[in-house]
């Protein structure tokens, strides 16, 4: 999914999310920036997509990003613009570039 400033007004750039129930290792334009949104492992992997440079999250109920609230794609985007700001990137794009040595 690409979701736009001009129909979401706090993106600062356009923000392309992967959606899937299981995590991946990979996905669909990975090296350029789009963030993998999952659900299925219950929170067990909020510590290891924290220490990967990934930029992967668990978006399900019981996890730590959520912690039993429903999220909005604010949140979200939020949590990984919080995540590319902690190494001094300012776009998703940038990082991933910088951080990926998939292509």
């Amino acid at each position: 999914m690409k979701f736009k400033p001009t129909v979401a007004p706090f993106l600062k750039e356009p923000f392309n999310v992967v959606m899937c129930h299981y995590p991946l290792l990979t996905w669909n334009h990975k090296p350029d920036g789009y963030v993998m949104l999952h659900g299925h492992s219950h929170g067990k992997l909020d510590e290891y997509n924290a220490r990967s440079m990934d930029l992967r999250f668990d978006i399900g109920l019981d996890g730590r990003l959520a912690n039993y609230r429903f999220l909005s794609l604010e949140d979200i985007y939020n949590a990984a613009t919080e995540k590319i700001t902690q190494y001094k990137y300012n776009t998703f794009a940038e990082y991933a570039r910088n951080n990926y040595r998939e292509r």
